[in-house]
């Protein structure tokens, strides 16, 4: 499924995918290629808080 995201991406014209991942995903789209060890907090328009990892990956 990410490759097929990564392939429609490049179709449009992106370089760059974005994201903000879970900490327990992170590991897997590190393993997709994307980079980020930074650890910030989601806050969601409900007020809801949650650790992230925002994460990128050049294409």
């Amino acid at each position: 499924m990410i490759q097929f995201l990564e392939h429609l991406a490049k179709e449009q014209g992106l370089r760059l995918l974005t994201l903000e991942s879970t900490l327990n995903a992170a590991p897997f789209y590190r393993a997709c290629g994307f980079v980020g060890d930074e650890v910030s907090t989601y806050h969601s328009p409900k007020g809801i808080r949650l650790d992230c990892v925002p994460m990128e990956k050049l294409l």
